[in-house]
């Protein structure tokens, strides 16, 4: 507690200890086999092996970079398998939570 000019007490605010949210990622079902096996990895228990620093990059319509947030020491603690976004036609999606250690906006 801090005393104020005229003598009054003034609660100062302190910051706490910082926590992260689960980031959820989508993509299109894709014949490439990454996500699966870092996955695999963490199920197998290598979870101070699979933990990696990366970004997730924002593009915009003309694929031009919009936004960028470098992770720290992420790993994938979910990941679904492909649902059909629409039934009626054959798009399948895949999605993944990740889990990290701190992330900052760069761009």
């Amino acid at each position: 507690m801090v005393i104020g000019p005229q003598g009054e007490k003034i609660v100062q605010k302190l910051p706490g200890r910082l926590s992260w949210s689960e980031i959820t990622l989508g993509r299109c079902l894709s014949p490439d086999m990454n996500l699966a096996d870092w996955r695999q990895q963490v199920m197998d228990g290598d979870i101070e092996n699979a933990k990696a620093d990366g970004a997730i990059i924002a593009l915009d319509r003309r694929n031009m970079e919009m936004g960028r947030w470098q992770l720290v020491n992420a790993w994938p603690s979910q990941l679904h398998s492909p649902v059909s976004a629409d039934p009626s036609n054959a798009f399948m999606a895949e999605s993944m939570v990740l889990v990290h250690e701190g992330m900052t906006r760069v761009y």
